[in-house]
């Protein structure tokens, strides 16, 4: 008799536990976003750093808030990468790959342009929310309903640059840029900003196919020119790379300016011994994590918890990740919802304030966003010389 009550007691208590365990289970699933960026080759330390603020904002949501609740059910998210190494034909295949094979729910990336633009219409045709990272042009200004962009465009950027140059007293540039729809297009912009609305001149113009390594004759055709400033639109190896032969050819300008692109602590670790060379170097658009919001106490506690022991002073680019992700978490949530067009609704609608951004989305997709100014230095610390809203 005890026999029996003591298999009947145990009996009862493996159902419990397996309906509790299944109520566990139940409330607590899965929802996978896709990253499709540049994770090896030229662009990759960019894409990495950005990476981070995409971990750090997951291990928010779901350490500190059990996922997503949508539909009274709690999603934990998972980040399914894709490496495009900055090649369209790879980007398209990836975008296609995870909307069919993967059912991410969003996309987030690319952050070059040509991948971007090779994704845009793949995107929209399949009718799934993206958030890119790009800043051409044509990803708000073509129209798309799916589309978001958490960056500012290659205009904006340019006639920042260009403003800075005047501030500078520059008025004649050399512009050695990357052959790509990313180095064509700023060279582009700030060629007609900077001549067209500040009556300066762009008096030298070099450009190099991706993955060149031997800069010397260009760095001579704009040397031979003696331009007061030199604008280098390039990769952070290759920026590295132009900089000590720069040097090499004796050739020092009054002013240098690098792009959003670069990653001042990889910067500095491929120019080594010589990381002298990055000092007073200017760049336009960095990202700047220690500028004051209503976010970075939550920030940093994200960073410190992510990557205990590092120093997330050093990581400019990972806000843009950071914002973007909690912007598309936060949009699913309020519309309880990971339908495309409620997706969609819920980043139109949700007013929040980012590291970098704040505000929301506009009809086009567009944001209101930070434009800083930033001197590096040969330490790979930054100085912020001075602040912009963009769509204030």
């Amino acid at each position: 008799m005890r026999n029996a009550v003591l298999i009947g007691f145990i009996g009862v208590l493996t159902l419990v536990l397996f309906v509790s365990y299944g109520r566990c289970a139940e409330q607590t699933e899965t929802v996978k976003i896709g990253v499709i960026f540049p994770m090896t080759g030229a662009a990759s330390p960019t894409a990495q750093e950005i990476t981070r603020g995409m971990e750090m904002a997951v291990w928010q949501w779901n350490e500190e808030r059990d996922g997503i609740k949508v539909g009274g059910k709690k999603y934990k998210v998972k980040i399914i990468y894709y490496d495009d190494q900055n090649k369209p034909e790879l980007g398209a295949q990836h975008t296609i790959r995870a909307i069919e094979v993967d059912k991410v729910v969003a996309i987030v990336g690319c952050m070059t342009s040509s991948v971007t633009l090779a994704q845009a219409q793949i995107i929209e045709k399949n009718r799934i929310p993206w958030l890119s990272l790009s800043i051409h042009p044509a990803i708000t200004e073509s129209g798309y309903r799916y589309a978001f962009n958490a960056h500012y465009t290659m205009r904006e950027s340019e006639r920042g640059v260009a403003d800075d140059m005047v501030k500078q007293g520059i008025r004649s540039v050399g512009c050695l840029y990357v052959n790509t729809d990313y180095g064509k297009g700023k060279y582009g912009h700030l060629k007609q900003i900077y001549e067209g609305e500040y009556k300066a001149g762009v008096i030298s113009t070099q450009s190099y196919s991706s993955g060149e390594t031997d800069f010397y004759p260009m760095i001579t055709g704009i040397k031979r020119d003696n331009p007061e400033g030199v604008y280098l639109i390039s990769y952070t190896p290759e920026f590295g790379a132009i900089l000590k032969q720069m040097e090499e050819l004796k050739f020092k300008p009054k002013s240098i300016w690098g792009t959003s692109l670069l990653v001042p602590i990889n910067l500095v670790k491929i120019l080594g011994e010589k990381a002298y060379l990055v000092e007073g170097v200017r760049v336009i658009g960095l990202p700047d994590p220690k500028v004051k919001s209503s976010r970075q106490e939550d920030y940093i506690k994200a960073a410190k918890g992510r990557y205990p022991g590092e120093d997330w002073t050093r990581w400019p680019q990972t806000p843009l990740g950071y914002d973007a992700f909690w912007r598309l978490f936060l949009a699913m949530e309020s519309e309880g919802s990971f339908a495309a067009d409620q997706v969609c609704k819920g980043l139109r609608t949700v007013d929040w304030e980012g590291i970098r951004t704040w505000g929301r989305f506009n009809e086009k997709g567009e944001l209101p966003i930070f434009l800083h100014a930033h001197v590096l230095h040969k330490d790979a610390s930054m100085t912020n010389m001075g602040t912009m809203k963009i769509r204030p």
